[in-house]
């Protein structure tokens, strides 16, 4: 029973999120579109994507708490109804406000998608597989960009933005309907005897430290979801379709190396027993490697030059992910979902204001060097907050050595 519900918790779980990030991001696919319909600007679209951010900081904390209690099953499959009704609706949109309130609906709907998935990890994997089972949840958020990029950019063409989001939208409902009909929660599943407390989940030094650094790496990666298509098509003016096939170099990165952080979390925590190495030191020394790339992304803005060190920069900024996600579970195992939902209020925070402040860097000074340099000043700040105080340890039940 435990392999199967991890086969299929983790398996459906993977394609949900795809699906989730396919919604997301459409809108950045169709951005030339939807300026020539409905006579936008750069700064009006980044303030329709960042929407999405405040549906999602209303709902992403009690999506936490609604799995902790209510279990993955029944919450996924409704908001995943949800969600899909609001990409349908995105598709009808008639102009500037009514985009804005389907994509905030969106964002509301899709928020309890981690947290539900964190708690099929905690109820069917030990700690020792976690944080590699967390990154191939992480992963499809990439994968969603290389699958979606040529995919949504083809339907775009082929057809038009409002049939692409219709067909976006029936995606959802059917995975809700196989996501209740074979996925079961773990009814047994043993919980820590220590309280945890909403103090400990959001003064706990090493949990704020850990939002820090989810905040920034949030900002850089909706940098990317919203604005790298766009940055492709204003600064190097290249067509449609081949953003489409040069957005999957960078994406495809992103998610072997997010794959590749996990297992490596995983190896250093059976070696070493530590989450401070296994955890927070991974975290530095991928952001550092990531804020070098993005350095370099200015020095050298060469096409080639930028499709190399963007691709590398995203890949490194994602590689540590699920090392973000998973300290959830290491220091709060009872109520994972929920510490994962505060985590994620900064990935609302970020998605919000990363589309605005690009946005409105791009339009004043007319090209992205701003907004790059911006990312990269946030990636060394969060640096120095891991270093002094990301200092995890474990107080769940689970040993580190359990198989």
């Amino acid at each position: 029973m435990d392999r199967t519900m991890r086969f299929i918790g983790i398996g459906l779980g993977f394609i949900a999120l795809i699906i989730m990030y396919l919604d997301r991001t459409a809108l950045s696919y169709a951005i030339q579109p939807l300026e020539t319909t409905f006579h936008l600007n750069n700064a009006d679209f980044g303030l329709i994507s960042s929407a999405f951010g405040f549906g999602f900081i209303i709902m992403i904390i009690i999506g936490g708490v609604l799995a902790d209690h209510h279990g993955a099953r029944k919450i996924w499959s409704l908001f995943a109804i949800m969600w899909s009704v609001a990409c349908i609706l995105l598709g009808s949109a008639i102009g500037f406000y009514s985009l804005f309130i389907y994509r905030l609906l969106l964002g509301a709907a899709e928020a309890p998608g981690f947290p539900c998935y964190m708690r099929v990890i905690v109820d069917w994997f030990p700690q020792r597989q976690r944080t590699r089972a967390f990154a191939l949840a992480s992963s499809a958020v990439a994968f969603s960009s290389v699958v979606g990029a040529p995919l949504t950019t083809h339907l775009i063409v082929r057809f038009n933005w409002r049939i692409t989001f219709y067909i976006l939208g029936a995606l959802g409902i059917i995975w809700a309907l196989v996501w209740y009909t074979f996925y079961r929660d773990n009814l047994k599943k043993a919980l820590p005897p220590k309280k945890i407390t909403w103090k400990f989940l959001l003064f706990t030094p090493t949990l704020l430290a850990n939002q820090t650094a989810f905040f920034v790496f949030s900002y850089v990666q909706f940098f990317a979801l919203v604005w790298l298509p766009g940055y492709l098509l204003q600064i190097y003016h290249l067509p449609l379709t081949q953003v489409g096939l040069f957005l999957i170099v960078p994406w495809l990165t992103a998610g072997v190396f997010l794959i590749l952080g996990g297992i490596l979390s995983d190896i250093l925590l059976t070696k070493t027993q530590s989450l401070r190495i296994s955890r927070s030191y991974l975290i530095l020394v991928c952001q550092l490697l990531s804020g070098i790339c993005f350095i370099i992304v200015l020095i050298k803005p060469s096409l080639t030059s930028a499709l190399i060190f963007m691709s590398l920069g995203l890949g490194f900024n994602n590689m540590p992910t699920s090392s973000m996600g998973i300290i959830n579970a290491d220091l709060a195992e009872a109520r994972a979902s929920s510490s994962l939902g505060v985590m994620n209020f900064a990935f609302g925070v970020a998605s919000i204001i990363s589309p605005v402040i690009t946005g409105f860097m791009s339009t004043w000074t007319g090209n992205f060097n701003s907004a790059i340099f911006l990312m990269v000043i946030l990636i060394f700040i969060s640096i120095l907050t891991v270093f002094f105080f990301h200092k995890p340890k474990s107080i769940g039940t689970n040993p580190i050595s359990r198989s």
